[in-house]
């Protein structure tokens, strides 16, 4: 097969035209090729972090757990409190005297 003058002229531009929608596509694909790996190793790190962190159904147990030993500990240091005003009140009274109280 030989080559006329005339088809060299259009070859060679077509050639150059080619070669640029080829490296296109070459680099769309490396892009794309990219932004899956990157998307890959995202979804790896949230697996990761799901695993190390408890669900929140468990932390809720959890914390419900901890708030009822938070608010048993205050109902006793209450408690402890009133018994001692009590005793408190109850000496002062004795000292005091008597007292009247009065409604209307």
């Amino acid at each position: 097969m030989t080559l006329k003058p005339i088809d060299l002229q259009v070859l060679i531009p077509k050639s150059v035209e080619i070669s640029r929608s080829r490296q296109l596509r070459d680099n769309s694909i490396n892009n794309d090729k990219g932004i899956f790996i990157n998307q890959m190793q995202q979804q790896q790190e949230i697996s990761k972090s799901r695993v190390l962190l408890p669900n929140k159904p468990e932390k809720g147990k959890i914390d419900r757990d901890k708030e009822k030993d938070k608010n048993n500990r205050n109902k006793d240091k209450n408690n402890i409190n009133k018994e001692r005003s009590v005793k408190k009140e109850q000496k002062n009274n004795n000292k005091l005297g008597n007292f009247i109280d009065l409604r209307l």
